[in-house]
């Protein structure tokens, strides 16, 4: 056995000599040349250390002299590749021994699966590398050459198997085919975009676009993750161009089941090629203008107008994107259908973005007029056609929910499509299928043409199966589908029957079959990606319906399990209260039971130690008592006088509120007090001017009376010089008219006396009343706020006419009498301002005489007093108006007993 000790170049290799020197290496011998070469790396793991290129030589030899094709000496050696790898890389030569083991060894591995699992570790510890490591930027260099070395080989391997250009045995070549396949999917499992990345040169390529868009196929079914990285590529941009250019059904079938599982890991990002998109369902719908086995007839039947006319080379170039794609008319050996399988399709377009992909159908033109879409006048899009042929999708799939919630625009902007996962897009679009077929007659393409080649007798051959019908594409019956194209199952049943040796020709039948076989291998790989999403998306339901059935029971576990902690809780509570009850008056009974012991222990000892004491100490007891009996009863007394003392302010203190409800009431009377008192004032003012206006009145009385007086004088003057003159003998009848007027004269006088006696009996009067109003101010002044107040503000003011007259009512109604109520303040007293206008109206500058008609006063003229006119005695004219003379007093009508007074 070789030392697992070494740590030398030399001992390395002397251990690799010693291990492949055997025949047959035991499992016991692979773990210790991997724990030997363990110890190699980690010596050398140093990068300032230099390492020895003596090891990689030693490696060359082995595989030159002794390595052969025993599959255990196989395993070892690419054991010692995998443990080496970072040696090799520091040496620069592990690209070498990549490209011999994918290309060479790959090929004499046979079934063992430990010596595949060991190719397949090898091929990842090349394209792994730490992302935050110091040169990450060369490992992913390095990375992508691997890949693109693996993919080349694979399509190459492809390439062969299907040509039949067989360097071994058909089943050797397909099994390392399928290893191969194998091993790339997991590398593209971990670098998902460095293989996308290494597939865009092979899907350019029109010789290995087919088998590129196979295997993308086969790699799509295994629901790789990360599979949104292809939008950061060119990948998808090719597969629409192609899908866009190329005329083989092959190849546009292949394409677009690689988009039909392309498009649930990316829903959101293919928004802005939707024109794109809508196209491609456009030239899948009307197949016969790009079928080689269509009729001239056929052509013009799905071509518009407008471009029948034309020439063949140019209708050939309608939908063509990109001028420089190298289009694939057919692909060799392939059997051609009539027209690719659109329903899927369809369904997928249909549920992502229904409003514009119904938009395009109705009118595509403009549609795409309206998006600015390059060369939208010049695609062949008859309108009548597409939306004919769509109608037989449209009745197999629901109503969807968008065309009721947003419009074409919005949808274009909605994020409903960013956090959803591949399953539930794949859910949510195929449950807008009904589960009604279409009419598979009215499908676009003409009947295939042809027969099929003899088959062989082989009977491994004869049990091919049945191709898949369009129908199953959207089928939930999977699971009679055979296994996995990957797996290294399915070569045999195909090569049992081929001859051994590469010289022997291959039949054609056999080609064609294969090629078909590869076709059918794509339908299984979509159905199976099919099958896997919808497994993913009811795993997902079932789930969340778990979930949601436990947070429920564990909900109602928790409130049952939290009811009858709350009961125990209280219970525990309650049970606590008590024994905290119980334990306090235990304490207490033996606290008191404690204090009573010490007590009787104290008094025991005080009485056995000295008697004396105790009667001393009882004496002072008694006299203790007496003075607390006194003590008590003091505080007894006290207590008595408090309780008195407490009841008499509680009176007092309801005293005291009675006092402030009513010392609230008299600062309210004396409110209105105070208001009542401005209005005396002003009251007192106007009796004042009424007095003095009374006083003005008697003072022009006298002196109209003197006038009156010298007037008559000179009247009775002038009357006796008139008689004189006349004599005695005059006329009788002009001396009894003379003493009439005399009488009559001397009347007025009297009358005029008697109204000055009485106008001064009313100054008097008016007097006496001001003297009675001045008292009766003082008196309620001087009674304090005690007195009673009326509340009324209105009480005490004068309702009737001034002091010193009456007012004669207006228009013929009577004079208003006085009532006085006690006071000296008459009750129906107007107010000031009445009052005032009354008296304004009331006042003229003309005398009314007694027993007139109305007249405001008359002028006594010197003539009617001469020629003795009625009306106006003399004696009783006044002049008014006359020049040097001011009016004096006016007459204010009768009181009703004939007498006058006279105002100002």
């Amino acid at each position: 056995m070789p030392d697992c000790r070494c740590r030398s170049t030399g001992d390395t290799i002397s251990t690799l000599n010693k291990t492949f020197a055997r025949q047959d290496l035991s499992l016991d011998g692979l773990g210790q040349l991997r724990q030997a070469l363990d110890l190699f790396i980690e010596r050398h793991s140093d990068p300032d250390d230099a390492p020895s290129s003596r090891v990689q030589e030693e490696l060359r030899r082995i595989c030159n002299d002794n390595l052969g094709t025993e599959p255990s000496k196989l395993e070892g050696f690419i054991l010692a590749l995998t443990v080496l790898e970072p040696y090799l890389r520091t040496t620069g030569d592990l690209q070498a021994w990549f490209e011999l083991v994918v290309s060479t060894m790959i090929d004499a591995q046979g079934t063992k699966k430990t010596l595949i699992q060991q190719t397949q570790d090898f091929v990842l510890a090349c394209t792994d590398y730490d992302k935050d490591g110091p040169d990450v930027q060369e490992r992913a260099k390095s990375c992508q050459t691997f890949i693109s070395k693996l993919v080349q080989e694979l399509l190459k391997r492809t390439a062969a198997l299907a040509d039949g250009t067989v360097t071994t045995t058909l089943r050797s070549q397909n099994r390392a085919q399928q290893q191969l396949q194998a091993i790339a999917l997991q590398v593209g499992r971990a670098h998902p975009k460095k293989l996308f990345l290494a597939l865009e040169e092979p899907l350019i390529a029109p010789t290995s676009r087919f088998h590129a868009l196979q295997f993308i196929c086969a790699w799509l079914k295994q629901q790789q993750p990360h599979l949104d990285v292809i939008a950061n590529t060119s990948v998808f941009d090719i597969m629409l161009k192609c899908l866009m250019n190329d005329r083989s059904t092959v190849m546009i079938s292949v394409a677009l089941q690689c988009l039909l599982m392309l498009l649930p890991h990316i829903p959101a990002t293919v928004a802005s090629q939707l024109p794109r998109l809508f196209l491609i369902y456009s030239r899948c719908l009307c197949w016969e203008k790009f079928s080689s086995s269509s009729s001239k007839a056929q052509k013009d039947l799905v071509t518009d107008d407008r471009i029948r006319a034309g020439s063949d080379d140019e209708a050939d170039q309608l939908f063509s994107i990109d001028p420089d794609w190298k289009v694939v008319s057919s692909v060799p050996d392939a059997p051609e259908a009539p027209a690719p399988e659109l329903l899927c399709y369809f369904t997928y377009l249909y549920g992502l973005y229904p409003l514009n992909f119904t938009s395009y159908i109705r009118k595509p033109r403009k549609y795409l007029k309206q998006i600015d879409f390059p060369g939208a006048e010049d695609f062949d899009l008859d309108q009548a056609v597409i939306r004919s042929r769509t109608e037989q999708f449209q009745s197999a799939h629901l109503l969807h929910p968008s065309f009721f919630n947003m419009t074409a625009e919005e949808e274009l902007t909605d994020n409903r499509w960013l956090k959803a996962e591949p399953s539930e897009v794949v859910a949510e679009c195929l449950g807008l299928y009904s589960g009604r077929q279409p009419a598979m007659a009215s499908l676009p393409g003409p009947p295939p043409s042809g027969d099929l080649p003899a088959l062989p007798s082989s009977p491994s051959l004869s049990k091919r199966p049945t191709p898949m019908s369009p129908d199953r594409l959207l089928s939930p019956a999977s699971e009679s589908i055979p296994a996995s194209p990957s797996s290294a199952s399915l070569a045999p049943s195909m090569t049992d029957s081929l001859p051994s040796k590469s010289s022997q020709p291959v039949s054609r039948d056999v080609i064609y079959l294969q090629r078909e076989l590869l076709v059918m291998r794509n339908e299984l790989n979509f159905e199976r990606h099919l099958k896997q999403q919808h497994a993913a998306a009811i795993g997902q339901l079932k789930r969340e319906r778990i979930k949601a059935v436990t947070v429920e029971a564990e909900t109602a576990t928790l409130i049952n399990a939290n009811r009858s902690l709350l009961r125990k809780l209280t219970e525990a509570t309650k049970f606590n209260e008590k024994l905290q009850k119980e334990t306090q008056s235990r304490k207490a009974h033996a606290r008191q039971s404690e204090d009573q012991l010490n007590a009787k222990l104290r008094s025991l000892r005080s009485a056995l130690a000295d008697q004396e004491g105790l009667e001393t100490s009882l004496k002072k007891a008694h006299d203790d008592i007496e003075v607390l009996r006194q003590l008590v009863v003091e505080s007894e007394s006290r207590e008595v006088k408090a309780k008195e003392k407490s009841e008499s302010q509680d009176a007092e203190l309801k005293h005291m509120e009675g006092l402030r409800a009513e010392l609230a009431m008299l600062k309210r009377e004396a409110q209105s007090f105070e208001g009542r008192e401005t209005d005396l004032k002003a009251e007192m003012d106007l009796l004042r001017r009424d007095l003095e206006m009374n006083r003005a009145m008697v003072t022009s009385h006298d002196q109209e009376r003197e006038r009156s007086k010298k007037a008559f004088q000179i009247k009775i003057a002038d009357l006796e010089s008139q008689l004189a003159a006349i004599g005695l003998n005059g006329d009788k009848s002009d001396e009894d008219a003379t003493i009439r007027e005399l009488e009559e004269a001397r009347a007025k006088c009297a009358s005029i006396q008697r109204a000055w006696i009485k106008a001064n009996r009313e100054v008097q009067e008016l007097r006496i009343r001001y003297d009675d109003l001045l008292r009766a101010v003082g008196n309620r002044m001087s009674s304090g706020p005690g007195s009673s107040i009326p509340d009324d503000n209105d009480a005490y003011m004068w309702r009737g006419p001034p002091v010193g007259g009456t007012y004669k009512a207006p228009d013929g109604a009577h004079s208003q009498p006085i009532h006085m109520d006690g006071g000296s303040f008459p009750t129906n007293r107007p107010f000031r301002a009445e009052a005032l206008d009354d008296r304004a109206d009331s006042y003229g500058i003309l005398s009314r005489s007694e027993g007139s008609s109305g007249a405001h006063g008359v002028v006594a003229r010197e003539s009617n007093m001469i020629s003795g006119g009625t009306g106006i005695l003399p004696g009783t004219a006044r002049s008014y108006g006359a020049p040097g003379h001011e009016p004096s007093m006016f007459q204010l009508g009768s009181n009703g007993s004939g007498d006058h007074k006279m105002y100002r």
